[in-house]
């Protein structure tokens, strides 16, 4: 289901002082790369030449494989993963439900989940969103290494006294961007990731600082967000590893809520105590909802906040934080967000599709058997010849966050 949110706000006073305090955070979106399509079970493109001159095809495994993370878009709210056997890569989806752990099964931040890390995941749920994402436990992780030496001709990585190898098509990232081993500088800090004698993916973490959030009792069952692409929930007092640099940082649950603009410095710490930002409360935002088809034709449609059934002739009052929202209307597919208010005012226009006919539906979710399950339509496979694109949404609608995306599109 393809879905346009347009945010409008209706205070010039705020945009100034929201533009002014974006900062310079980071983008790590992918773009123009191609997929693997699970959908239909075909490689086009994507082809792995090395699996098709053997004649074999490596299927995933749910729980069993291994998958390297390429991308981690928190604001879409999907992995981008390379199958370690075959070296397909794969789109996945996760939600607020979605389980994400350490190799130990302890519960930690979604942030954790950056370029280069290997992991395992779970199955999907009725909507296609991964259930489970754990970081591997198959392979070792040395952080803050400092002491290397790098012999690209031979393949050899040598950490201290001991050598390692690695393949040509070696993954190195630095603030979430692909570069290539040869723009490492001496004095860089490195997180390496391998498996037995053997480097799987380096990571630059030179020019990273640490934020470090408590007083987050009023928050909890919410998230925080730091600058356009960093999303984080909030289930007690934590820390994550960021970019250095400026960002607007967000936060609102049950009425309460702010932003505070902070300097992420190299590896300093940053703390952020939530009290200082819940405010006065509890606040509310004027927010205006437009439904309308694909063409942008306004439907008489039905909407529902929070499980009641709602008139939106007029702006309605939302207390800040989250809020569920569903959208139907005759012969079409049915709307189903998280709406996270966290601004005074905003518009929302929400498009629907039109429902597909049982011959569609058919033929949209056939898949060769040995297959991965197919993907939802809120979990839907890049397709092999598609550049990531603004249809992949994420399961929340934040109203700060589209007032920046639209400050900057």
């Amino acid at each position: 289901m393809k879905i346009k949110n347009w945010v409008m706000v209706l205070g010039l006073l705020m945009l100034v002082c929201l533009i002014s305090g974006c900062g310079t955070d980071k983008k790590g979106t992918v773009t123009g790369t191609k997929y693997y399509n699970p959908q239909t079970g075909e490689n086009k493109n994507t082809e792995n030449t090395e699996d098709k001159e053997k004649g074999q095809e490596v299927d995933a495994v749910f729980g069993a494989d291994l998958y390297m993370v390429v991308s981690n878009d928190m604001t879409a709210e999907h992995l981008i993963l390379k199958q370690m056997a075959s070296g397909k890569q794969y789109l996945y989806y996760y939600s607020l439900t979605t389980s994400f752990l350490d190799k130990y099964g302890n519960s930690v931040s979604v942030t954790e989940f950056n370029p280069g890390r290997i992991i395992t995941i779970g199955e999907k749920d009725s909507q296609g969103k991964l259930k489970k994402v754990q970081i591997s436990d198959k392979v070792w992780e040395y952080e803050e290494v400092v002491r290397y030496e790098i012999d690209e001709e031979r393949g050899i990585f040598q950490i201290a006294d001991t050598k390692y190898s690695f393949d040509e098509d070696l993954f190195v990232v630095s603030d979430e961007k692909k570069i290539k081993l040869s723009d490492i500088g001496e004095l860089d800090e490195l997180r390496l990731i391998g498996m037995n004698k053997e480097i799987l993916s380096v990571s630059v973490t030179t020019g990273h600082g640490v934020i470090s959030v408590k007083n987050t009792d009023i928050f909890e069952g919410s998230f925080i967000q730091v600058g356009r692409k960093i999303f984080a929930e909030i289930t007690g007092e934590f820390s994550m590893e960021v970019p250095e640099g400026n960002y607007m940082v967000t936060v609102a649950n049950k009425g309460y809520g702010g932003s505070k603009e902070i300097t992420v410095e190299r590896d300093e710490t940053t703390v952020i105590d939530l009290d200082e930002l819940k405010g006065e409360g509890p606040k509310k935002g004027k927010i205006s909802f437009v439904i309308a088809d694909e063409e942008e034709n306004q439907l008489h449609a039905t909407l529902k906040i929070d499980g009641k059934t709602v008139s939106y002739a007029d702006a309605l009052e939302l207390d800040y934080g989250i809020h569920s929202i569903q959208a139907s209307a005759p012969g079409f597919e049915g709307f189903s967000k998280k709406l996270f208010v966290n601004s005074e005012q905003a518009e929302i226009k929400i498009a629907l599709s039109e429902e597909k006919t049982k011959q569609e539906v058919t033929a949209s979710t056939t898949s060769d058997s040995g297959t991965q399950s197919n993907l939802s339509e809120n979990n839907t496979s890049v397709d092999s010849n598609s550049e990531l694109s603004e249809e992949l949404v994420s399961d929340y609608l934040s109203t700060l966050t589209e007032l920046l995306g639209n400050i900057y599109n």
